[in-house]
């Protein structure tokens, strides 16, 4: 017997044989398989082409445009926003013959504009977004999809998108009130936005000119990125149809137009994919380990008849080629089938359409290839482990061992601790690479120290119930079964626990970057500069009454006596960063500069971006001025002991000092570079003038930095130095989130003469981690399940054994229910310690990719999924001893 035809003979009989085993392996290995091909194919259908991307933004035209400034900018091939390379010129209101003869003859443009309208709710008044576009023209086609209904015709007419028709109680035929009555709005159908399903809107069918107004643009040919460029020397941004589908080369682009990667790191494919590997070779490690064991006599009866080590290492890899190679085929069908069926639910979570169904070929195939190799690999050690069995004790039936080699625990110990040490250095130097290669070994060195673990639990024995005692002792004889069975257990929980941590880190970035905190409400009057009119008592007892308010405060801002003005803090020179330029926001300090930016404190913070009181203010640290786009925030508030803790939410105990340094008559800042010598300076300007003059003040620090700079002072002390006040909100905490219903009530309660606003922080509602911690349970519970199913069928001859020995169906069961709590929780412990530790490395992986670029950017947080822990830890084990003690036979044939 030679090569490798009569082994996949056998292999195959051995499956046709076997059918309960051969299906537990392909279960296995699918499992994993299933779960790539899915996500792979759902990938690449939510993935849209450059087709698709425009359709959704252009139409069928052949670009987009935007005219926001009267001086030149510059942009990304990708995205509309201007940055400018001076002080921009005023925004223009063009009309489309001005815009038209920017571009090529025959061209045709149609305008369309969003923005937004407070209507009437069935809880009171809330608002909406608006976009004004005629989508009946064949030019706008794409952009939306009718669902019921017409497209408006007329001034009066208006179709919902679901979520504003929700929001509304408005039907088809139904009338939409304006907040203030003078608007009423026939709804004539509903639409949905692709990109956006949870969008709120009103689509009108005129672009009125306000809001935001873009142009839907059809030229009799491509727009080039010159053109592009050309149009840009005007003040007028595109994206153009042909950039998208062939963008710049690098050396095309704007040099100091700061482009960052919005894709994951390659590496991070590689890690996924090496996790994705070793698991499948754990999963089903221990099939092929029982299957050996199983067939020990028979590959016995081999070697007496003359097979070499050869012969019989060959004939188990046959099993990893067959069953690998059959599993891959399923696990990637079954993958398949199952994105294109889940398509809709997928659409539906993540409120956008997909693009067209595609199942991604290159990296189906690479799922295949790795599956295949995997249950080779798989395979291997229970191949090498039956070759060097002792032919005399495998006719007899012999079988376990009672103790491991002490080289194991040493090459196992080595393994751990060096990729500990690779891990580290991965994640330090910012190769997700060399972190899949310290994860893998780490992982490697478990499983060969896992024969040692069971061992040394084993010796808990004598202080547990005799099922457990048996449990315990049977696992550690028979540890060539256990030890597979765990580290399987071990591989999924690492797996799905690392992406937890990932998932947590990810939801909870961008947060801390407000002054404000989730829940807090901001109510602003109608009005603009000092005709801005004060909030009056009893809008404040609306707020109380209809809100879980804890604290409300009145906000005003400083201004001059007779007219408004800006009044800000002024950096002393010697605290001033040298890298920040705001006269100039498209020029980038270059990588060293970067980095020396990073280092130096008086950098600390500046180029940042915050939010303030419900959004309305967002700012960019470093600019001497208070605007919408530049904003170190100066207000002034009330010197009781309270303000300052509930409008910068610091501790109580600097809220206290800063409202006695307030009643004193100094300014508090949240960082002490703004003040020299114990005082500092305010810069007084015209809006959009030069600074007229300044004014020193005392000042105090808060000890404890807030989320983001702002400065407070007294009207007080603003009358002191020759400054006046004017209203701006008034700020309340909360006790809780309020709901939607209760700020349409208010906002209906207090009319149009007041806006409500609630900072609803990042919205992260925690479906997605609730989704993970599901289908990790799900996954684990299987894997466990399966392992320890094939450790039962091993020691099934045991509980033969047992029940020849009087041994109750009680009792049998209990064995089995301790068998499966000692498998299942040993490789939870295990697989929550490293998963812990993979994705702690992951985030400082990402973390350190950034960690020279300045501005600072909010780095990913380690945040514990304790949910995703519990599972791991108490639900998988108690669900595997349940299953376990359930689906054990009461009674069973005996066995030789």
């Amino acid at each position: 017997m030679s090569g490798w035809r009569p082994a996949i003979r056998i292999a195959r009989r051995e499956a046709r044989r076997a059918k309960g085993r051969a299906a537990l392996v392909l279960a296995l290995i699918a499992l994993p398989v299933t779960a790539l091909a899915f996500t792979a194919a759902a990938y690449d259908t939510f993935t849209l082409h450059p087709a698709e991307q425009a359709d959704r933004m252009m139409g069928t035209g052949q670009a987009v445009l935007s005219w926001s400034a009267t001086t030149p900018v510059q942009q990304r091939p990708d995205q509309l926003t201007p940055y400018t390379t001076g002080t921009p010129g005023p925004a223009p209101r063009p009309s489309a013959e001005r815009l038209l003869a920017f571009l090529p003859p025959g061209s045709r443009a149609i305008p369309q504009a969003t923005g937004e309208q407070a209507v009437r709710t069935p809880a009171g008044a809330g608002t909406l977004a608006t976009l004004a576009l005629d989508y009946t023209d064949p030019l706008a086609q794409g952009i939306l999809r009718q669902l019921s209904g017409r497209a408006p015709v007329s001034a009066g007419e208006v179709a919902l998108t679901p979520a504003a028709a929700a929001r509304t109680g408005a039907r088809v035929g139904d009338i939409v009130t304006s907040a203030d009555g003078h608007d009423t709005m026939r709804v004539v159908g509903t639409v949905e936005q692709p990109g956006d399903l949870a969008s709120a809107t009103i689509v009108r069918r005129s672009a009125e000119q306000r809001g935001s107004l873009t142009w839907l643009v059809a030229t009799p040919a491509p727009l080039s990125w010159d053109a592009v460029k050309n149009l840009n020397t005007h003040g007028i941004t595109a994206v153009s149809r042909q950039v998208l589908a062939t963008p710049p080369s690098p050396a095309d682009r704007y040099p100091d137009v700061l482009e960052n990667d919005d894709g994951p790191p390659a590496g991070a494919f590689a890690l996924i994919a090496g996790l994705a590997m070793l698991e499948i070779v754990l999963l089903a490690g221990p099939a092929f380990a029982v299957g050996a064991r199983r067939r020990r006599r028979d590959l016995g009866l081999v070697s007496a008849a003359g097979g070499t080590p050869a012969h019989i290492r060959r004939i188990v890899l046959a099993d990893g080629l067959v069953l690998g190679g059959l599993a891959a085929g399923t696990g990637a069908v079954l993958g398949i089938l199952l994105a294109a069926l889940s398509r809709a639910p997928l659409e539906t979570f993540l409120d956008r359409r997909a693009g067209a169904f595609r199942i991604y070929p290159v990296a189906q195939a690479t799922v295949v290839g790795l599956a295949v190799l995997t249950g080779v690999l798989a395979a291997l050690v229970p191949a090498w482990i039956a070759a060097r069995q002792d032919v005399v004790a495998a006719l007899r039936g012999r079988r376990g061992i009672t103790r491991s080699r002490r080289r194991w625990l040493v090459l196992g110990s080595t393994l751990t601790a060096a990729g500990a040490a690779g891990t580290i250095t991965g994640a330090v130097g910012n190769d997700l690479i060399i972190v899949l290669a310290g994860v893998i070994a780490v992982e490697l060195g478990l499983v060969l120290c896992t024969p040692i673990l069971v061992g040394l639990v084993a010796r808990l024995a004598h202080w547990m119930p005799p099922a457990m005692r048996i449990a315990l002792r049977d696992t550690a004889r028979n540890r060539t079964a256990a030890a597979p069975a765990i580290s399987a257990v071990m591989a999924v929980v690492i797996g799905s626990l690392a992406v937890s941590v990932i998932l947590s880190a990810e939801s909870a970035s961008g947060e801390g970057n407000s002054l404000s905190e989730p829940g807090d409400v901001s109510l602003y009057a109608s009005g603009e500069g000092p005709a801005k009119q004060a909030i009056p008592p009893d809008v404040i007892t609306a707020l109380r009454s209809s809100m879980p308010v804890r604290e409300v405060h009145e906000v005003r801002l400083p201004t001059c006596p007779g007219g408004q003005c800006l009044v800000s803090v002024q950096t002393p020179v010697a605290q001033a960063c040298p890298y920040f330029h705001p006269e100039n926001r498209s020029s980038q300090p270059s990588a060293d500069e970067q980095r020396a930016a990073r280092a130096d404190p008086r950098c600390t913070g500046v180029g940042g971006k915050y939010s303030y009181f419900g959004g309305s203010a967002v700012g960019l640290r470093g600019s001497r001025s208070f605007t919408a786009d530049d904003a170190v925030v100066f207000v002034v508030v009330d010197d009781d002991d309270t303000a300052v803790a509930a409008v910068a939410h610091v501790p109580t105990e600097d809220g206290n000092q800063a409202a006695t340094a307030l009643r004193a008559g100094a300014i508090v800042v949240s960082d002490a570079r703004y003040i020299d010598a114990g005082r500092v300076t305010l810069a007084v300007a015209p809006q959009n003038g030069p600074v007229d003059h300044t004014v020193t003040a005392p000042a105090f620090a808060l000890p404890h930095r807030p989320h983001a700079p702002v400065a407070m002072l007294t009207a007080t002390t603003a009358t002191a130095l020759g400054l006046g006040t004017i209203p701006f909100t008034v700020a309340a905490t909360t006790s809780r989130m309020p709901t939607p219903d209760e700020q349409d009530r208010l906002q209906a309660r207090l009319g149009q003469e007041f806006e409500v606003r609630v900072d609803r922080g990042t919205q992260q509602d925690g479906q997605p981690l609730t989704i993970l911690a599901i289908v990790a349970g799900v996954v684990t519970l299987a894997a466990a399940a399966l392992a320890t199913g094939l450790a039962a069928a091993d020691g099934r001859a045991d509980l033969a054994t047992l029940a020849a020995l009087g041994a109750s169906p009680r009792m049998r069961r209990a064995l089995s229910l301790s068998q499966a709590g000692v498998i299942a929780g040993l490789g939870s412990i295990l697989g929550t310690l490293a998963g812990l530790g993979t994705a702690i490395a992951v985030l400082i992986t990402l973390n350190q990719a950034t960690a020279d670029a300045w501005p600072v950017q909010q780095p990913l947080p380690i945040i514990v999924p304790w949910l995703n822990i519990g599972t791991a830890l108490v639900v998988v084990p108690l669900i595997a001893m349940l299953g376990a003690g359930l689906l054990t036979r009461s009674r069973l044939p005996i066995e030789r």
